[in-house]
């Protein structure tokens, strides 16, 4: 898996992904203040192609009943492949299932999305994302979803298969359940705000061709931040993850898995990395002033820290119990309970002994 360098090259990542899913046309007028496409001549014809294409380039759904669509998944039963549904501001109580390339981007007010998604009581899903071809493309952007405060869910954003962007969106939960699920495919998580869940992400994919990308999300106050389970590499970026009562990260998959540019303040602890991970890519991250240790690998972990500031924890900067030792260059530690004094030093190599 290559090395992202920076946060820069990262974002590129899902400029890229997303460019690749949604190529469209040149628009030619708007409706409700909002660029519609015409149908090429292309999809007018009877060519395989076109039936796939079939249906409407562009709706917009307006929960307040203004136009023919107040409900998203009414929108998903007339758009076409790679269409494009405009949401305007309201609350949307019911479970999006998604089954096929589609864009579904929200109305938003500065920072701020004006389109919440509530499912119906009990429901266990916000969102499926579940695609008969394994090549779907989807990309979610502005939609705030938010679980019912006495469901008992399994995961809110539930990513099943195909390739699945969500983006500069809110997933708040109840403290149960997961906010977003990848349990196939390759996704994208970028911008988002994931809080009060038992999990905020779960990566879970069973296959090694699989990838998933986290850039620039705040994941805060849940039990666990992120768990990663299962075969996919991952990669995360320059998100923030702070107050999560267990861990920031919980990692005991099989793939390779790059840190690079995150924060980690105030977990319990900051990472668990265990040694089923084939290789650990740890680099330009801080992690300061959480509750136990800033890193613990008590098996051992394969990998190279490198360029990262450990500033703080209560516990160790980075435990080792037993097993392989990572590489360490150009770390900072100071003032964690493991440093042999109390002020801050740079470790030009390898890193501190552990007790």
């Amino acid at each position: 898996m290559r090395i992202i360098q920076n946060r820069t090259v990262a974002s590129a990542i899902a400029a890229a992904f997303a460019a690749a899913m949604f190529a469209g046309g040149a628009n030619a007028q708007t409706f409700e203040g909002y660029p519609i496409q015409e149908p090429s001549k292309a999809s007018k014809s009877s060519s395989a192609g076109a039936n796939k294409k079939k249906g409407v380039p562009e709706i917009v759904v307006n929960a307040n009943g203004q136009g023919k669509y107040t409900s998203i998944n009414a929108a998903l039963k007339d758009i076409a492949e790679d269409g494009i549904i405009h949401v305007r501001r309201g609350t949307y109580n019911e479970t999006v299932y998604l089954a096929k390339s589609v864009k579904i981007i929200g109305e938003r007010d500065g920072d701020r999305s004006l389109v919440e998604i509530a499912p119906p009581p009990n429901a266990s899903n916000c969102l499926v994302f579940a695609p008969e071809e394994r090549s779907s493309n989807a990309l979610v952007e502005n939609v705030r979803f938010m679980v019912d405060p006495n469901a008992v869910s399994t995961a809110c954003v539930d990513v099943r298969e195909g390739m699945f962007t969500i983006k500069n969106s809110d997933v708040l939960g109840n403290r149960h359940g997961v906010g977003v699920k990848v349990s196939g495919g390759t996704a994208v998580i970028e911008g988002n705000r994931i809080t009060q869940l038992a999990k905020g992400v779960e990566l879970a994919q069973p296959y090694t061709e699989s990838s998933s990308f986290l850039l620039s999300n705040t994941i805060a106050s849940n039990v666990v931040g992120v768990d990663v389970a299962g075969y996919a590499d991952v990669t995360m970026s320059g998100n923030t993850l702070h107050a999560n009562e267990s861990m920031g990260v919980f990692a005991d998959g099989y793939g390779e898995l790059e840190l690079i540019g995150n924060s980690f303040t105030e977990n319990k602890l900051g990472l668990e990395l265990q040694s089923t991970l084939r290789n650990v890519s740890f680099k330009q991250n801080t992690v300061h002033s959480n509750e136990g240790h800033g890193v613990y690998a008590p098996n051992g972990v394969r990998g190279r820290f490198e360029d990262n500031s450990f500033i703080g924890n209560k516990g160790d900067a980075v435990y080792v119990r037993t097993g392989l030792k990572p590489t360490g260059v150009n770390n900072v530690f100071g003032e964690n309970r493991g440093d042999k004094r109390d002020k801050h030093y740079v470790m030009k190599s390898g890193l501190p002994k552990h007790r």
